[in-house]
């Protein structure tokens, strides 16, 4: 779990890539999330890419690729929570992930909440 703290408003881009076992098809699933601390706000990583697909079009999160991007135009300052969520990982797979996660307030703080 991440803490972005963004001091004034500003963009927000989070990318998150993990590594999966080499096979047809993905395996593991890993689920980008952020929260703005203190509201209902929520974003899920490539929100709306299941829109065009009748058999998954009422489900949020991105169950199929192994890359996952959030981008707010407009993120108001205040306390981001990011997290990297494990929905399934396939045998005898470690969770190894990068996150990259890049704002225009050149005056946030990024830290790392659970090691």
């Amino acid at each position: 779990m991440f803490r972005l703290t963004v001091k004034k408003d500003s963009w927000v881009r989070a990318c998150m890539v993990f590594i999966d076992n080499p096979a047809s098809g993905i395996q593991t699933d890993l689920d980008l999330i952020m929260g703005l601390d203190g509201s209902t706000s929520k974003w899920v990583g490539n929100e709306g890419i299941n829109a065009n697909d009748a058999a998954f079009a009422d489900t949020e999160n991105d169950f199929a690729n192994n890359i996952e991007i959030i981008r707010l135009d407009g993120a108001a300052a205040g306390t981001y929570t990011i997290e990297v969520v494990a929905t399934n990982l396939a045998p005898q797979a470690g969770l190894v992930f990068s996150l990259v996660v890049t704002t225009g307030d050149t005056t946030a703080e990024f830290i790392n909440i659970q090691p």
